[in-house]
């Protein structure tokens, strides 16, 4: 068989058992875990359009980063499936098999053997760390710009040793932008780059430092804006109560972390907490974690410095997770699987060198330890390929994912919180309490447990309960906008007070000025008052913050119907049904306008309709139509 068709036969082996791994994810829903931010909520994705693609380059921060290419796909994602979570799991999938070419190109142009290619690419696709960016959908912007990252490198390979360099340069110039604007971490790539100079024995040190300068321009500029995102979007942890050497001691525990889950992925998890909450709780081997650290940069110095393979493959690791081992506090976590994504491709060419080396006699091992040692290989794989499998059906929904995190750690209150959280938009307000009531007795001071847990009380018609529960939020955290408000409305429902209701209203919005829910319950206070031009200032507003939400045209049509402006009524309704053609409670309302007309076969037509879809029509009002 020529080389050729072994090198096609060996990459469609490595995209099928990849697909195959990876199939559970297109029957996956969202999850409540970044994906109503990213997506459900978030009006740049729910109506794409060429303007609007601009207004995302413009916008310098979504969820407390920049990637307008990674929003701009998410948009295409939802037009094409109107909201179905299926078109982005293909395409997360989609990207994930090409990287997994990008891989085995990569490695083919580097070693020129058919082999190490199939064996790294079949290790990046299948590898059960990998998972979560995949079936993910809000972790669209790690096989975005991974894919674009893998491309550059294999433009740079070209670039270095083929013609027409100016165009191979300019190639991945622009795939390092498009990485770049889908996530922000692509910032390593120009070392990675010098690296893979490094490599292939480039001795040109001036020409190599020179035509890296505009990629380290555009690093530098990128990586200083995604600090200030993060920032701004308040997606970094606060770790000022922690001494400055403690990050160092964290980042060391990470980098162990990540290297050891290569081999062994253990207790794999949509979310891993810091296993403290204060100072004086930091663990002793977050402290013992120097000392294996200083042992494999002693190996490494002894052993591999002058091993060109080995020390790309090494380097290539260490610039990749550098950015994410917690030395700037980014997200929740401690760690993430995700983050592994473009990284680990260091240690799987490692893997590949060590595998041609011992193949080709170079390593001089006995017979039976070469035997032991493919075995092992062969079954590290197929181990790896069931854990993936396995993984990817974990991300079901919201209860298969904060269920499997509460089972990993059994102590942890985000996870319970997440879960109460999930069964809350589910409507299940009875289910929601359990877990909650489990997040707040493992942290007191946690005040979303106790906004969730309000809210669950709130639709329980337990409006004392609530009001304690929202009161308590505010205690905890006096910027909780989302409190303010579930508290506005407990002064309403428990006494009628609706004048301490608007201050806390006000008080959210102060805090929140863009909190469309803030200003339609407002409007609500200004419409039971009689302010009505106020109310429809405030119900305007609402639909401007979300103008794709179903509810706010509700509301303001209702007010317009009220004073006698049926035509703006009825605007309103059919915009509602627009966005939510199974929202009963409209099809009523217009229902009422149709009769006001005369028009009772259409009435009677959205009566029924409402009835189907479960709003409670009185059978006086369908016969009275009939009439």
């Amino acid at each position: 068989m020529s080389k050729e068709k072994l090198g096609i036969k060996s990459l469609l082996i490595a995209l099928l058992a990849t697909f195959v791994c990876f199939i559970p994810v297109l029957d996956n829903d969202f999850v409540n875990w970044d994906d109503h931010l990213y997506v459900l909520r978030n009006w740049m994705v729910k109506d794409i359009s060429i303007s609007q693609c601009i207004e995302v380059f413009k916008t310098p921060q979504v969820v407390g980063a920049y990637y307008p290419l990674t929003i701009i796909s998410l948009g295409i994602d939802y037009a094409l499936g109107n909201g179905s979570p299926l078109p982005f799991h293909i395409t997360n999938l989609t990207l994930h098999l090409l990287s997994v070419m990008l891989v085995f190109w990569l490695i083919k142009l580097l070693t020129k053997r058919v082999e190490a290619a199939f064996i790294c690419a079949l290790l990046f696709g299948i590898h059960p760390m990998h998972v979560e960016p995949v079936a993910w959908i809000s972790s669209r912007k790690d096989v975005l710009y991974g894919f674009f990252f893998l491309l550059a490198l294999v433009t740079h390979v070209y670039y270095i040793t083929k013609g027409k360099k100016l165009f191979f340069y300019v190639l991945t110039f622009i795939c390092f932008l498009l990485s770049l604007l889908s996530k922000g971490v692509a910032v390593v790539l120009p070392i990675v780059l010098l690296l893979m100079d490094y490599l292939c024995h480039r001795n040109d040190y001036w020409k190599i430092v020179l035509e890296k300068v505009p990629l380290f321009i555009l690093s530098v500029g990128v990586g200083l804006f995604a600090v200030q995102s993060q920032q701004q979007g308040d997606a970094m942890l606060d770790l000022s109560q922690y001494p400055i050497y403690h990050t160092f001691f964290i980042a060391n525990y990470n980098f162990l972390w990540y290297l050891v889950t290569f081999f062994f992925p253990y207790k794999l998890a949509a979310f891993h907490p810091y296993p403290f909450l204060n100072v004086s709780d930091i663990q002793w081997y977050f402290y013992a974690s120097i000392i294996p650290v200083i042992i494999l940069l002693v190996l490494f110095y002894k052993y591999g410095r002058k091993s060109r393979p080995f020390v790309f493959g090494i380097g290539f690791f260490l610039v990749s997770i550098a950015p994410v081992l917690k030395i700037l506090p980014f997200g929740v976590g401690i760690v993430s699987e995700r983050y592994t994504y473009i990284s680990y491709l260091g240690l799987f060419y490692l893997l590949v060198i060590a595998f041609l080396k011992i193949r080709d006699g170079e390593w001089k091992v006995p017979h039976w330890v070469r035997s032991i040692t493919f075995m092992s290989g062969i079954l590290w794989l197929a181990i790896f390929g069931v854990m993936s499998y396995v993984r990817a059906d974990v991300w079901q929904n919201g209860e298969t994912l904060w269920t499997d995190v509460t089972k990993k750690y059994p102590n942890n209150y985000f996870a319970y919180n997440s879960l109460g959280d999930y069964w809350q938009l589910q409507g299940e307000y009875e289910k929601s309490l359990e877990p909650l009531n489990r997040s707040i007795a493992l942290n007191p001071n946690y005040s979303v447990s106790y906004n969730h847990r309000g809210k669950a009380y709130q639709n329980l018609g337990e409006f004392q309960l609530a009001f304690y529960d929202f009161n308590k939020a505010i205690e905890l955290d006096n910027t909780y906008h989302k409190a303010y408000l579930g508290r506005a409305i407990m002064y309403v429902n428990l006494d009628n007070d609706t004048l301490n209701a608007w201050k806390d209203i006000n008080r959210a919005l102060t805090l929140e000025p863009n909190y469309s829910l803030g200003y339609l319950n407002r409007a609500v206070i200004y419409e039971m008052k009689g302010m009505y031009d106020k109310a429809e200032e405030d119900y305007t507003m609402a639909i401007n913050l979300e103008p794709d939400n179903a509810r706010n045209y509700r509301y303001r049509g209702l007010l317009y119907y009220n004073q006698g402006h049926l035509q703006e009524a009825m605007k309103d309704y059919n915009r509602a049904l627009y966005y939510n053609p199974e929202y009963g409670n409209v099809y009523f309302l217009r229902s009422w306008i149709y009769r006001d007309r005369n028009k009772d076969d259409l009435a009677k037509q959205d009566a029924l309709k409402a009835r189907e879809l479960g709003f409670p029509v009185d059978d006086e009002y369908i016969e009275n139509l009939n009439d």
